[in-house]
């Protein structure tokens, strides 16, 4: 039987053998057949629908008229195509995209495009549009794409010499994207523009059943809004067509789903539906209340219907009703997860989620569904007990539904057929696998369903030797995306990404044979190509003609078969009647007869808005189906905080007169009174107080139609749209100031940074703070002593404790000058939480070579053991460290002989450095010991491994730990523990005595010069502090101890203190504003966050109660000067509270860009700088960053470069290769998005953004506020260069405080 229709009885009596069962392939390279030239000839005279089954090569068609129109397409010149046209190529989904692209591009050698909205499109404008349009001769894109495109005045419908549209019969749904581009067609062409020429190709004409008189009608509408004549195949061709169209012979299954004979199945479904009558009573009576209490036109009660609709739909739908219909599909066999579906919607009810429904009717719900499956549960439990001695096959096949069992019949008797008609004796088929000549598809209805079934057939595979062989998945429609707020996108979760892997990976398995049974639902019905298919199966009946076809038509191999299970209940095999005389007819209707004349005129004309109505050929425009998603976009972009969700409300009024006249005149169809108008209500936060009206039309889609494009007129007008029709992003406040008083453009700003955003960065050399500066000398000397105890040792630590407290070796440093002394710092090393003081010692007098040898130990400790590189010492300007002994400088620590017990060892025959701790002489183990699990001995095994004999076979053997692994000790963590190993010494490494070479240096000292860094990194930022703290209060650092702020909860100011203004007890002092200069991404166990926070609202509270009061009393007493709006006030508080103005105070009046700010995490062999040191190679990376954007020919990629973006693309083993090598290393990087680079940092200056030393004033304030209340805190704004006293009552206070506003004086 044809795809189309029923073959006469005397041509089906034909010999079969006639036509061969593997039919040429459609690929490139192929002659084209007599019936596809024929329709070639009839598609070059006129726009034409190509209605042909599937297997029949329409797409080949369309590639031959591609052919014979490539003279239109345009030469290469200058990289585009240039004078000529482009052949468009439309299809409603991506995988048919895809699959078309290929074939012209393998078909034709033209240069093809494809477009999917996985592209970015949403974003794309114009000039982008032009650049990919202009690369390529052909473009395939998915229908809504294509909208895009011409909504962007990318491409008009004058510049394409021919568009085709795959599966064309969409084009009769009037809201199909389809019947949009049709629309703009018939108008360009009713203006005298001019058009391309229109191919269709589609399998079916008509989706629904319908008679011959319907089906004219069905044709005639097509042609109209296609402006094209639907032709196929003539009488003398159609035994040639045979050949290749799909031609499976047709089977139905009849079965019966009346579950009255069943009584567990009864009940269950009894149950089921029983509660689900129950919920609808509920969802109507909630309903009832929402609408009695916030009225039928509220947000509130919009959102709540939302709510309830969607909790219903969960609980209705995708619980109980799914649940029903595997029963009533599959069988009780399915009904073995009830526990697993009750623990899931147990954690749903628990689930915190917003809803705006009654909490009591959600409850009620939700305890309803869990009794219904609870009591299903009883059931089916109690049908388990009974059959318990059944094995699991049994239990398939005694549980399984008359319908499902007929299901296994088929496929065992089908893979029996297969190899018989293979001549496959019962000895061979065991050899064999039996399900190697069947490909198969089983069409279902419900994801549930096809997940289930696939499941059974995968134990069947394994309990049943019938089974053997049988290789089954499912694909199913992957769930849809949301709209990200925050990005204006229409996203997808990495679940819905990674179930759509998952659907290409499986088809891709199926068309290879890898399988050789799918189970899907229509997801797969149009576009799903696989020449071996030679068995579908509809499991579920096909409702639609469309669904028939397209179905049917997957069965691609000759012979082949297609099954269709019929419930003797409905009504199927009279719908099967009606679809095979539609499939008869269908082919006689669409015998070509010539050309005809289409009438334009009948074309339903859709309502469409023209941003410019003048120039609608070239104009942005929008129809009513695109209006109402726009609405949504709009509403959706609109920022409210998490507790608030707005929704836009549509309410239809049903226009009616009730007169004689107008009712015979709506009879006749010639009223335009009758019919609906919408009013579209708006929520708050837009621009609309009052309801919109829209037109009367004739039904409540297009009245919604029409008023939602009267809104985006609407919108349009008041600038919420820009001339793209997009909704627009609210646009930052201008600053009208200027800074050009004597400053240059500099490199941020030439890559099109605005002052005071992260996005603009600067590299700030750091400073070393008083008195860590000065250096000392033979003259001059200061000792100080770095004292460590370890305070709560680390519990289940894996390595031994070291307490510094109890070790006679310390560390000291050295300085020009006394200074302040440090601590109690606490800190976390390796062993646990230490508390650290740095202590003036004694005031000393060195000679020349105590002072060299003190350089070389800083230098050795800097670079030996902590191992940082790219450093020089040659010139000490600072601070100096140095070993101590009973607290006397001590460098007999390097050359003392150091027992094993307290070494660091080094392996000597390993090539690369590594360097342990000795934990432990382990006597009991030797050289001579056997390895665990093999029957060698430690000596064994260095001999093979490295050709090394041990001399001393009796030597203990060394349990060790790294020495040279640099942790993080600001914060706790990242401590090793205590495993199922730490005990076991046959599973840790073990080192044998005399292949160690010893460092000069003991392991105590060792471990403490480890901790340095961060000391000295606390006494830095201590040092910063002091003096900032000191410059906002003006009071002396020694007679005030500054407040620490992170753990000092109880000395800050209550809420309700915080309040007033001058709260009793406060006073100003001065602070530890360590964490107000320390940003998040240093990792330290404090950050400026919530400060910041604080200060950024009182920052903004202050500047505007004095704006207010200021311009106020100014208006009042200046009665001819204009009147301040409050974009007036607004503007210039912004100048006040900018980022710019606070840069400005933090770089100029604070001085933060010297050091003060700690903005990376500090690492010894990255960020750390050495006291002393100099960083070789940090100016010439800075030099380089500076070039690297003039490598980047391509505009936007080198916009996106901010100040460092050169050194995230290097490897720190780069940086001894030629600068002009470095450059391009990093410019192929950047170019190819190369992954596995770890990046460069430099160690003297810091890379810092502008928006962050902003954050530091606003932390800074809200620190002053907390500790020290408003009064105090306005004090230091003020002392800052934020003056916001209020100035006294007389006009010219009042004057000179706006005067001071204006030339930001304040």
């Amino acid at each position: 039987m044809s795809e189309f229709f029923v073959i006469p009885a005397k041509k089906r009596k034909m010999d079969q053998q006639s036509i061969p069962s593997n039919p040429p392939d459609e690929g490139g390279g192929r002659a084209a057949r007599d019936y596809q030239l024929d329709l070639l000839e009839k598609a070059k005279e006129m726009n034409a629908i190509v209605y042909l089954g599937t297997g029949s090569g329409k797409t080949y068609i369309a590639i031959m008229l591609i052919k014979h129109m490539r003279a239109e397409l345009g030469s290469w010149k200058d990289g585009r195509f240039l004078n000529g046209k482009k052949v468009i190529f439309l299809s409603p989904s991506v995988a048919l995209v895809d699959q078309q692209a290929k074939e012209i591009e393998n078909c034709t050698g033209l240069s093809v495009g494809r477009y999917t909205g996985a592209d970015g499109v949403d974003d794309w404008d114009q000039t982008k549009w032009r650049e990919e349009i202009d690369k390529h001769q052909v473009l395939c894109l998915v229908h809504d794409v294509f909208i895009l495109a011409r909504q962007c005045s990318a491409i008009f419908l004058k510049e394409i010499c021919l568009m085709i549209l795959d599966e064309c019969h969409h084009v009769g749904a009037g809201s199909h994207s389809y019947a949009v581009i049709m629309d703009q067609y018939r108008r360009d062409k009713e203006i005298g523009n001019p058009v391309p020429k229109i191919l269709g190709l589609t399998a079916c004409i008509v989706v629904k059943k319908c008679n011959v008189i319907k089906f004219r009608e069905e044709k005639q509408k097509l042609e109209r809004k296609m402006d094209a004549q639907v032709i196929t195949t003539e009488e003398q061709n159609l035994f040639n067509l045979l050949k290749y169209v799909t031609a499976p012979n047709e089977f139905t299954i009849s079965y019966s789903q009346d579950l009255q004979g069943n009584g567990v199945a009864a009940l269950v479904n009894q149950e089921l539906y029983n509660t689900m009558g129950e919920l609808q009573l509920i969802k109507t009576e909630e309903k009832d209340r929402i609408v009695a209490q916030h009225g039928e036109i509220s947000n509130t009660s919009a959102v709540a219907l939302r709510d309830l609709d969607r909790d219903v739909k969960r609980l209705k739908n995708e619980v109980l009703l799914s649940f029903a219909t595997l029963i009533n599909s599959i069988g009780l066999i399915t009904a073995d997860n009830v526990s697993e579906q009750l623990r899931e919607l147990k954690r749903l009810e628990n689930k915190v989620e917003d809803f705006y429904y009654d909490q009591q009717t959600r409850n009620k719900m939700f305890r309803k569904t869990i009794l219904c499956l609870e009591n299903v549960k009883v059931l089916i439990d109690q049908l388990n007990a009974e059959s318990a001695d059944l094995t699991e096959l049994e239990r398939i096949f005694q549980f399984s539904s008359p319908q499902f069992l007929k299901l296994i019949d088929i496929i065992v008797k089908e893979k029996e057929e297969c190899l018989l008609n293979e001549n496959t004796s019962s000895e061979d088929a065991s050899q064999v696998n039996q399900f190697d000549k069947i490909s198969s598809i089983i069409f279902v209805e419900q994801k549930s369903v096809a997940v289930r079934m696939c499941s059974i057939f995968k134990k069947l595979a394994h309990l049943d030797a019938r089974f053997c062989g049988l290789r089954v998945d499912y694909v199913h429609s992957p769930a849809g995306g949301f709209f990200n707020k925050k990005t204006g996108r229409y996203m997808y979760t990495e679940e819905s990404m990674a179930e759509r892997r998952r659907i290409q990976e499986i088809l891709t398995k199926f068309k290879a044979k890898e399988l050789n049974v799918l189970i899907s639902t229509s997801v797969v019905e149009e576009g799903l190509d696989v020449r071996s298919c030679n068995l579908v199966i509809k499991y579920d009946f096909p409702l639609t003609f469309r669904s028939y076809v397209q179905s049917k038509g997957r069965a691609r191999k000759k012979p082949s078969k297609y099954i269709m299970f019929v419930d003797t209940a409905t009504p199927g095999l009279k719908l099967l009647d009606d679809y095979r005389e539609i499939e008869e007819f269908s082919l006689r209707e669409c015998h070509y007869s010539g050309p005809v004349e289409i009438d334009l005129e009948e074309v339903v004309d859709e309502d469409i808005f023209y941003t410019d109505p003048e120039n609608p050929d070239t104009s942005p425009y929008i129809t009513g189906c695109k209006a109402i998603s726009l609405i949504y976009k709009y509403v959706n972009k609109i920022p409210v905080d998490r507790f608030t969700r707005l929704v836009p409300i549509w309410k239809f009024i049903e226009e009616k007169d009730s007169s004689a006249q107008n009712s015979l005149l709506r009879g006749l169809g010639l009223c335009d009174d009758a019919g609906y108008h919408c009013d579209l209500y708006m929520p708050h936060k837009t621009p609309f107080r009052n309801k919109i009206t829209g037109p009367v039309r004739d039904s409540k889609e297009e009245a919604k139609r029409a008023c939602a494009l009267l809104a985006v007129r609407r919108l349009y007008e008041l600038g919420e749209l820009d001339h793209r029709l997009k909704v627009r992003k609210p646009e930052p406040l201008e600053d009208t100031e200027t800074d050009s008083e004597g400053e240059e453009e500099n490199d941020e700003e030439r890559r099109g940074r605005k002052i005071g955003t992260t996005r603009r960065r600067n590299f700030y050399e750091y400073i070393e703070p008083w008195p860590l500066n000065i250096p000392p000398s033979t003259n001059e000397a200061y000792l100080y002593k770095i004292a460590m105890s370890l305070t709560k040792p680390l519990e289940m630590s894996r390595y031994k404790h070291y307490f510094p407290e109890n070790d006679p070796n310390s560390l000291g440093i050295i300085m020009g000058v006394q200074g302040p002394n440090f601590g109690p710092l606490t800190l976390f090393g390796p062993s646990g939480e230490l508390s650290i003081s740095v202590s003036f010692l004694q005031k000393l007098t060195l000679k020349e070579d105590v002072l060299k040898k003190a350089k070389d130990f800083h230098a050795f400790a800097f670079n030996k053991v902590l191992q940082i590189d790219h450093l020089s010492f040659e010139q000490i300007s600072s601070m100096i460290l140095v070993p101590l002994t009973n607290d006397e400088i001590n460098f007999q620590v390097m050359t003392d002989e150091i027992g094993l017990k307290n070494a660091v060892v080094q392996p000597k025959y390993i090539g690369e450095p590594e360097l342990y701790f000795v934990e432990e002489i382990i006597a009991d183990i030797t050289p001579q010991s056997k390895v665990r699990d093999t029957n060698l001995t430690h000596m064994d095994i260095f001999k093979q491994k490295y050709n090394i004999q041990i001399q001393d076979p009796g030597q203990p053997m060394l349990r060790i730990s790294r020495a040279d692994k640099k942790k993080f000790m600001l914060t706790p963590g990242d401590e090793r523990l205590q495993d199922n190993t730490s005990n076991d010494l046959n599973k840790r490494t073990l080192l044998i005595p005399e292949l160690m070479e010893i460092q000069p240096l003991p392991a105590g000292v060792w471990r403490q010069i480890q901790v340095v860094p961060f000391v000295i990194e606390r006494m830095r930022s201590s040092l910063y502090s002091n003096y900032l703290t000191q410059q906002l209060t003006q009071i002396n650092i020694e007679a005030n101890k500054p407040v620490k702020l992170y753990g000092s909860e109880t000395e800050s100011l209550k809420f309700d203190k915080l309040l007033e203004y001058d709260p009793r007890g406060s006073s100003l002092k001065n602070l530890d504003l360590l964490e107000c200069l320390t940003l998040k991404n240093c990792s330290d166990i404090f950050d400026l966050e919530r400060l910041e926070v604080l200060g950024d609202v009182y920052l903004k509270y202050s500047v505007g109660y004095f704006m207010f009061y200021a311009y106020s009393s100014y208006q009042r007493q200046e009665e001819e000067t204009r009147n301040f709006t409050e974009g007036d006030m607004t503007a210039s508080r912004s100048k006040i509270i900018g980022n710019k103005n606070l840069l400005r105070i933090g770089l100029d009046n604070l001085k933060l860009g010297t050091g003060a700010v700690n903005a990376v995490k500090i690492n010894t062999h990255t960020t750390f700088l050495s006291p002393g040191a100099t960083a070789n190679k940090d100016k010439w990376l800075i030099e380089m960053d500076k070039k690297f954007p003039e490598l980047i020919e391509d505009k936007k990629k080198r916009n996106t470069l901010s100040v460092g973006a050169m050194l995230k693309r290097l490897n720190d083993k780069d940086l001894d290769k030629p600068t002009n090598e470095v450059l391009e290393l990093a410019k192929d990087r950047f170019l190819n998005n190369a992954e596995g680079v770890q990046g460069v940092w430099t160690r003297s200056y810091r890379n810092i953004s502008d928006k962050s030393l902003s954050d530091s004033i606003e932390a800074i304030i809200g620190a002053f506020l907390l500790f020290c209340g408003q009064k105090n805190c306005l004090k230091v704004m003020a002392k800052m260069g934020i003056n916001c006293f209020c100035p006294g009552s007389s006009p010219d206070d009042f004057k000179t405080a706006i005067d001071n506003l204006r030339n930001r004086k304040l």
